[in-house]
């Protein structure tokens, strides 16, 4: 499901997980890439968007579930947004 080879942004480990340290990662422009949740609330999706416009782009990939992201960083609860730094 997820690209773990070398040199993918799930190997590294270098992650935010949540809203508050994603935003802060768009808005001091070190986030390279974002998963948002496919699933997450649309003001949530807004939310993040809106900061990535106002700050520059991030590619962002909405091909997986909060569940899916959850399970992806080791975490027991759904996860609505990570970022890679």
């Amino acid at each position: 499901m997820f690209d773990d080879n070398p040199g993918s942004p799930w190997s590294d480990g270098r992650r935010a997980i949540g809203a508050n340290q994603t935003i802060k990662l768009i808005r001091t422009k070190k986030a390279k890439i974002i998963y948002l949740a496919k699933d997450a609330d649309h003001a949530f999706k807004t939310k993040i968007l809106s900061e990535i416009s106002r700050h520059g782009t991030v590619p962002v990939n909405v091909a997986y579930s909060s569940e899916e992201l959850g399970k992806q960083n080791g975490i027991d609860v759904a996860c609505a947004v990570v970022a890679f730094y």
